[in-house]
């Protein structure tokens, strides 16, 4: 099986990523091998995909977008239809080819290992707060 890039290793730090709805009809035995190529950064108007090796293939839909991203000199024009255009390009032309497609970005800060257990640590503590406070088996007032 031919090699791609992990989208999530790559961009997950900046970029929001999901997977492509087939990964979840995917047989778990065989998800780990396959996920890199079924991982996505979903875009206003679009989505970008792993094509193989270290290109990339970014499908937009049509409009003054999609003739932005095909005047670039880094993308070659894969499919063109009028459901939109779908162009190929190496990760490195990844910053050129972004600012026309807007990735989504990560909401949430990425939390180091630390800053996530002191979290825990907190919320276990409030937790037996409101049980100490409103006792075992009592409807805690917060849902009511």
């Amino acid at each position: 099986m031919k090699t791609c890039i992990n989208l999530r290793e790559q961009f997950g730090k900046r970029f929001k990523i999901r997977y492509d709805e087939s990964y979840y009809a995917e047989n778990p035995k065989f998800r780990s091998q396959e996920e890199p190529w079924l991982q996505i950064i979903p875009c206003i108007g679009g989505e970008i995909y792993p094509h193989g090796g270290s290109r990339l293939a970014a499908f937009l839909r049509p409009g003054p977008r999609a003739k932005q991203l095909r005047a670039l000199r880094c993308v070659e024009v894969h499919t063109a239809g009028s459901d939109g255009v779908t162009v190929l390009f190496d990760v490195a032309d990844f910053d050129q080819v972004a600012q026309i497609m807007q990735p989504r970005k990560r909401r949430s800060p990425q939390y180091t290992p630390e800053q996530l257990e002191a979290k825990r640590q907190a919320m276990n503590r409030i937790n037996q707060q409101r049980l100490q406070t409103h006792g075992a088996g009592q409807e805690s007032p917060i849902g009511a």
